[in-house]
């Protein structure tokens, strides 16, 4: 990142699991400034601006996320439907379109959503979604630190996301 003079406030990671160790080395080696970011616990009490309840107030991230991974999974979802965000590669694609909702075992959190866990979908897929979880994890930041705001509506001039390919 130094090298490619990127400030250590542009960059972030996921901090769970073997992260923190991860975390605590970065800090120190290089800067404090560099965010280290959660994906484990409870979903976060901000209010998810794109959406809105009946009574016309936002929505926190805790009242529709029954965790912090689901939360960061569906962050990119309103920027995707206003086309703020395009050009995604087909195997990015992929990945975020194959993590499939969570079947919940219990009565806790059943009306919020929560995505499969990591391992049912290493288990199922053959590989983790690495790629996916970074591009989230980066539209968190620019959400968060950067002030990224989904649009009212949807980007003038600009293709679908995928385009429908006509039938052979």
């Amino acid at each position: 990142c130094e090298k490619r003079q990127v400030p250590p406030e542009n960059c972030c990671f996921d901090a769970s699991g073997g992260g923190i160790s991860f975390a605590a080395l970065v800090h120190r080696l290089w800067s404090p400034r560099v965010r280290s970011v959660s994906s484990g616990g409870k979903a976060s009490s901000k209010d998810l601006k794109a959406e809105k309840g009946p009574d016309g107030k936002p929505i926190r991230g805790c009242d529709k996320y029954a965790n912090r991974a689901t939360e960061l999974w569906c962050i990119n979802v309103p920027f995707l439907r206003t086309r703020q965000l395009r050009c995604i590669p087909d195997d990015l694609a992929k990945e975020l379109c194959s993590r499939q909702v969570a079947k919940k075992k219990g009565t806790a959190n059943l009306d919020k959503i929560q995505i499969e866990s990591k391992r049912d979908y290493k288990d199922r897929e053959k590989q983790s979604p690495d790629g996916a979880d970074a591009w989230n994890l980066a539209v968190s930041e620019a959400v968060t630190r950067h002030g990224f705001r989904v649009s009212d509506a949807p980007v003038e001039g600009t293709a679908p996301v995928h385009p429908r390919r006509a039938a052979p």
